[in-house]
């Protein structure tokens, strides 16, 4: 949850996305079509969100600038603590980037087969294996 005093928000980082990917069927059935997090979420995930939603990621260790574009405007149960509050937060021009589209695009599976291919090129050169 977010990092709250005298009612400002001072810190306010995304969790690692894949800890959702079992509960992204449920999310979608209860209507959500935008996930927020960071970090990429499994093939079945992107499958699921084809035609129906999109995952936006944030950069992971940017709580502070996140912060800075929220603004606090109430809170459900603050007994619970406040990583476990339901806090409303209304959000400004946060900087987010596409990381699975609607269509299927999933910039984190795309960029991890590219690394791959580069590295097997690389190590082909090193040991002489094709």
């Amino acid at each position: 949850g977010p990092v709250i005093q005298d009612n400002q928000i001072l810190a306010a980082g995304p969790t690692t996305s894949a800890r959702m990917n079992s509960l992204t069927g449920f999310l979608l059935d209860s209507g959500v079509r935008c996930l927020i997090g960071k970090g990429g979420m499994d093939e079945s995930v992107a499958l699921s969100l084809k035609n129906r939603a999109v995952y936006l990621a944030f950069t992971g260790g940017c709580a502070a600038l996140a912060a800075s574009h929220m603004e606090l405007k109430g809170v459900f149960y603050p007994d619970l603590g406040m990583a476990e509050s339901i806090w409303i937060i209304d959000v400004t021009d946060l900087p987010l980037v596409v990381g699975i589209d609607a269509h299927g695009g999933d910039i984190f599976a795309d960029t991890n087969l590219r690394a791959r291919k580069r590295f097997e090129v690389w190590r082909s050169g090193r040991d002489g294996t094709t």
